[in-house]
């Protein structure tokens, strides 16, 4: 029998995989159903970027039009709470028109209590790095 905190390992691990492969109907069944769902980049200093929080649709239809390739590496470090995981990860992928990039940043995961649903995911990036690698996304 596995734990809770197995499952929710076992969800973050594979919505990572999902990233990798492009796989938007795998990570749409990590994410919760949940009307209080919630996708954010942060910190504030990325600007627009960061001002909007995304729901499930709208965190799907992201995934689907961002990049071409992503090459995900396994998570730098792993940091493992109550119904929370967060992941050091790098990314380095092509962005739409075959434009590299090359990016370390913070996952965090906040799960439906008990649960392996993803109900909150917080991005960290590099401010500097994104904010001028995409600043023609915003």
């Amino acid at each position: 029998m596995t734990t809770p905190e197995q499952r929710q390992l076992h969800s973050a691990t594979r919505f990572c995989e999902g990233l990798n492969t492009a796989d938007v109907p795998l990570i749409a069944t990590l994410l919760s159903d949940s009307p209080e769902f919630t996708h954010r980049y942060m910190p504030a200093s990325l600007g627009p970027a960061a001002r909007g929080t995304r729901n499930k649709a709208e965190t799907l239809d992201l995934f689907k039009i961002t990049f071409e390739k992503t090459v995900q590496l396994p998570p730098k470090m792993a940091i493992q709470g109550k119904d929370a995981i967060m992941f050091l990860v790098v990314d380095t992928g092509m962005k739409p028109g075959g434009i590299p990039y090359h990016v370390e940043y913070i996952l965090i995961f906040t799960f439906e209590a008990g649960g392996d649903k993803i109900l909150h995911i917080d991005e960290y990036q590099d401010s500097a790095y994104v904010n001028e690698a995409f600043k023609d996304w915003y």
